[in-house]
């Protein structure tokens, strides 16, 4: 078992780790987090915190990092979307593509279930899209997770969409210092993201191998859910009491983690 990723993400990591704002870097902690889900003796309460219910691990349990699936707008002469990078997937997924990419595709199996997680440390998500102005992050990376496939048009039967920030951000006198806290307020109903999905510009995919699906049917079998970090660290001994915002305020990551981000920064990556 272990973290899927690709040797040029592995090397991003690892000068990340090295960088003297490392506690700001999102890709450290999303990474240290990765690792907890891949190694903990406790991932199946880790899965059930993430994805808002209990499900069964798939064996072997591998989470992606920065996973890119099929793109669901296709465009033409250009004006098209590039594969959206998914800070952590696990569930039942299986490489597409270049064996030494980063590419996912839905694996099929009964009882089958994804979780797509769009990770934000201190930062919010993105309204820039090259080709349509009224875009964004959440939207983008939900769409891609109804949409996930296999190339014979099967689709994963629970799908979790979960927004992983610091605490500080969960707390109602903050959730809204970010738009991510608006619009997780505003998908729970579904007729919005819906809305928000439908008013993209860029045309939808559909290929001989790849089909666009009636996305309320499949907005059926989706749940959004909103983690910090810290509920997964609080269960492991040597990372519970973490505040990551002080951590970040401080420019200094305690010893305890950064011993574990050690080992993290000298491992091979898994291609």
């Amino acid at each position: 078992m272990g973290i899927l990723t690709t040797s040029k993400q592995h090397a991003k990591l690892a000068k990340a780790i090295a960088e003297p704002n490392a506690p700001w870097n999102e890709v450290v902690w999303t990474y240290l987090l990765a690792s907890v889900l891949a190694m903990s003796q406790h991932r199946r309460e880790h899965l059930g915190l993430l994805c808002g219910e209990e499900v069964m691990p798939p064996e072997p349990f591998d989470p992606w990092f920065e996973a890119q699936p099929m793109p669901p707008r296709g465009g033409y002469r250009g004006r098209s979307e590039r594969n959206s990078k998914i800070d952590l997937a696990f569930g039942d997924i299986m490489r597409r593509g270049n064996p030494d990419g980063s590419g996912i595709a839905y694996a099929k199996r009964p009882g089958s279930w994804v979780c797509f997680v769009e990770a934000k440390f201190l930062s919010d998500c993105s309204t820039t899209v090259t080709h349509d102005p009224l875009r964004n992050q959440l939207a983008r990376v939900i769409e891609s997770l109804l949409c996930f496939q296999d190339t014979n048009g099967n689709y994963p039967e629970r799908l979790y969409f979960t927004l992983l920030t610091p605490r500080h951000f969960l707390k109602a006198e903050n959730k809204r210092s970010r738009l991510y806290g608006y619009k997780m307020d505003e998908y729970a109903d579904q007729a919005a993201l819906l809305g928000d999905i439908e008013r993209c510009l860029i045309p939808e995919r559909n290929r001989a191998e790849w089909g666009y699906p009636d996305l309320k049917q499949r907005l059926l079998f989706l749940r959004l859910n909103w983690v910090a970090y810290e509920d997964i660290f609080d269960q492991e001994p040597d990372l519970a009491g973490l505040d990551l915002v002080k951590i970040a305020m401080s420019r200094c990551i305690p010893a305890k983690v950064r011993s574990r981000l050690e080992m993290l920064k000298h491992e091979s990556s898994v291609g």
